[in-house]
């Protein structure tokens, strides 16, 4: 449930508190709620449905005559909540697509502007050729010679408040690729990336429709679930998944009618006449040797098991973890012939009428989490199956939830044993895994950050890039955001997107509201990346700092003897001062006089250092 509804639900006529809607992925099914035409007409967002309860958002939650024809449209009870006109745009142009892609221009361009990625120069050079209109074509980057594709996607995804990819790194699986017809991924520019639970990750350059999301997801059994990235990576990743020539056996499959000769249930000659027929229909051997009455079904059946290694079964005679279900929709189970059996400790055992279809086993353990165990069934049984069990569940949802390292193994980031040495550094050093694949060179921050951009379905900066306005600065002070490092990056009336190193935060982006008086969306950013964009916005460019004493102050931080906001205002009192470090400790209080005859650092007029003594590990100021 969206947090902001549980909290502001109206009591006696009251209106709600504001809710950014932006900030809140709106699942596909709901848009069918209300049409398109209607939705953007009176600009209303559905957000939630809760048995006959359908809470939407609008600009006037007050109007009685909208909510009125809205319980006539939808028979459901209506429950309205405020937002303002610019969530709600971006909130409807997620929920039901853009089909022309030059629509959504103007609040990128304006996102563009006020993050300081374009100079209002540099942005009527682009509307002034005309370019921003072909916004989906490769060849019109940069745009006006300026701006990058990537600049462009990730600009889009805070205005839509969605994730990004930098899809050229991350493992594209043909198997997962197909589960979207090839003539509509290539029509729409649409690559089915990952199953993640009951939905699919699905990257694409631009927001489709929502007659094809719900194609999708009629097709697939999953919900779709966007990922930005921009037209030459979606492309090429097309190119490799459908064009990429796989093989859809195990690696030196012995023929089964050799299996039957060698076990005396057909002779040579029988076979010899069947390959004969075979290679005038086009069938297999075994199904001439089946159609002509020579071997039964059940013998066929013992014979694959036999030659894949693997144990035959019937359902009269297993049972079925029903809540397994879930994780494989019916219609990839259809397609692949597939039902998860049972759960052990440490795999599925699936049963499947072609367990040697690596495509179709790679995909299952994708979609369960887990390694699979195959075991084999006749197709009759398993088409019985499907229409028995799926057809009368009534189990909920696998949660649509992945660890970060389930991600980045899954996406082809970093390897299964890099996660698992990762992990054994977290029990040592009780740090996250992601600093901990950092600090071991498994991942670069960027990585790191996009990673849990997804996970958590938020967009992701890289602040270097960024030039805040002064307005967006002055409304975080800089104790909390340096606190909790949080970045202010543009305003938008009431609301402010800031960048956040820990997304997770809670207790930061409330004090970041409380203070600044406005609602606050927090977007993914990485740690180093954060941090030296505070430095430099708020006012210490470490630049000016050498490197050993940059070395001495994180020392300083790490042993607590000052903090880091300490730190930074010592060194900038001393750019400013050009007093040596513990006297500029000592003027801000963070040190008492009497700690002044402690060696000491001081910074020269060019950014160099000398040392006034030697330092200890027990000095207060070094």
């Amino acid at each position: 449930m969206i947090p902001e509804l549980a909290r502001t639900a109206p009591e006696g006529g009251a209106v709600p508190s504001y809710v950014p809607v932006s900030r809140y992925a709106i699942r596909p099914g709901l848009a069918r709620h209300l049409p398109e035409a209607y939705a953007r007409a009176h600009k209303v967002v559905p957000l939630e449905r809760s048995g006959d309860l359908l809470t939407v958002a609008t600009a006037d939650p007050w109007d009685a005559e909208l909510l009125s024809s809205l319980r006539k449209l939808t028979a459901c009870e209506v429950r309205a909540v405020l937002s303002s006109e610019t969530e709600i745009e971006a909130a409807l142009d997620r929920a039901y697509g853009v089909s022309d892609p030059a629509a959504l221009w103007p609040i990128v361009s304006r996102v563009l502007l006020e993050s300081g990625l374009l100079t209002p120069h540099q942005l009527s050079v682009i509307e002034r050729d005309g370019l921003a209109p072909s916004l989906l074509r490769a060849e019109s980057f940069p745009l006006g010679g300026i701006l990058p594709e990537a600049d462009y996607v990730e600009a889009l995804g805070l205005a839509l408040y969605l994730p990004h990819l930098r899809l050229d790194l991350w493992k594209v699986y043909p198997v997962v690729a197909e589960l979207i017809p090839q003539k509509l991924a290539e029509e729409w520019l649409l690559l089915a990336l990952l199953p993640v639970g009951r939905e699919l990750v699905v990257a694409s350059p631009a927001v489709p429709p929502q007659s094809v999301l719900d194609e999708i997801g009629t097709l697939s059994g999953l919900e779709p679930r966007l990922a930005l990235c921009t037209p030459s990576e979606v492309r090429r990743a097309l190119e490799r998944a459908y064009g990429a020539a796989r093989q859809g056996t195990v690696d030196g499959e012995r023929p089964l009618w050799r299996e039957l000769t060698s076990r005396g249930l057909v002779d040579e000659e029988d076979v010899a006449g069947a390959r004969t027929i075979a290679m005038h229909t086009g069938e297999r051997v075994e199904d001439v040797l089946l159609r002509l009455g020579l071997v039964s079904e059940r013998q066929l059946l013992e014979a694959r098991a036999r030659l894949l290694r693997t144990e035959l079964v019937r359902l009269d005679r297993v049972s079925v973890e029903r809540p397994l279900l879930s994780a494989i929709p019916q219609p990839i189970a259809r397609r692949h012939r597939c039902l998860p059996l049972r759960r052990l400790s440490n795999k599925v055992v699936v049963a499947m009428a072609n367990p040697e279809r690596k495509d179709s086993l790679e995909l299952i353990q994708l979609l369960l989490g887990q390694p699979v165990e195959p075991v084999l069934i006749s197709d009759g049984e398993l088409e019985e199956a499907f229409t028995r069990l799926y057809g009368a569940t009534g189990t909920g949802a696998e949660p649509s939830w992945l660890r970060l390292g389930e991600y980045l193994v899954r996406g082809g980031r970093v390897t299964a044993e890099q996660v698992a040495e990762g992990l054994k550094r977290q029990r040592e050093t009780r740090a996250r895994l992601g600093r901990c694949l950092l600090e071991l060179g498994y991942l670069d921050e960027d990585g790191l950050t996009e990673a849990l951009a997804l996970q958590l379905g938020i967009p992701w900066v890289s602040p270097r890039r960024y030039a805040p306005s002064r307005d967006a600065l002055d409304a975080i002070p800089e104790e909390i955001a340096r606190q909790h490092s949080l970045l202010p990056l543009y305003l938008e009336g009431h609301l402010i997107t800031v960048a956040a190193m820990e997304p997770q935060d809670t207790k930061g982006l409330q004090m970041a509201a409380q203070h600044s008086g406005l609602t606050v969306r927090v977007v993914a950013a990485g740690e180093a990346q954060t941090r030296a964009a505070i430095d430099r916005l708020y006012g210490v460019d470490l630049s000016a700092i050498s490197a050993e004493l940059r070395e001495f102050g994180d020392a300083l931080v790490m042993a607590g003897l000052l903090t880091r906001e300490q730190l930074l205002q010592t060194w900038r009192h001393q750019l400013q001062a050009g007093v040596p470090f513990d006297a500029a400790a000592v003027a801000l209080g963070f040190v008492s006089k009497t700690a002044t005859h402690r060696p000491s650092l001081q910074i020269r007029a060019d950014g160099g250092h000398r040392w006034t003594g030697q330092a200890t590990a027990s000095s207060p100021v070094g």
